[in-house]
């Protein structure tokens, strides 16, 4: 049989807590969530931002071959469909190459100044 004692408890819990609150501002861990938070999202936003601009992309280039087919004139839409395609393509490697190199050149950074203001 186990009993609990709230005034144990809560002596102990003042204890820890009074220790951690003393610690607070010199560990950097806390720093390190912050970054890591941002990173994720910073990076979860370049990529979200990449499938949107594919389905529009998709969408309107098929809307383009459609009117280009109604139309029965020359075949234009490749072109617009070929211009935008670099542009998703430089979206491409902006979103999954780019952005995590430079996200963690960027933390290794702050992980630098957070050492130096450390000290």
């Amino acid at each position: 049989l186990v009993v609990f004692d709230a005034r144990t408890h809560s002596n102990n819990c003042r204890g820890t807590h009074a220790a951690a609150t003393r610690n607070q501002g010199k560990h950097p861990m806390p720093m390190l969530d912050k970054i890591s938070e941002a990173r994720a999202a910073k990076q979860y936003a370049a990529i979200r931002g990449f499938y949107i601009h594919c389905f529009v992309y998709v969408l309107v280039g098929l809307l383009l071959v459609l009117i280009n087919v109604l139309l029965g004139d020359k075949m234009w839409a490749q072109w617009a469909i070929g211009g935008w395609g670099i542009g998703v393509l430089a979206h491409a490697y902006a979103a999954f190459i780019k952005t995590p190199k430079s996200l963690a050149d960027w933390e290794a950074k702050a992980l630098e100044q957070a050492g130096t203001k450390k000290t």
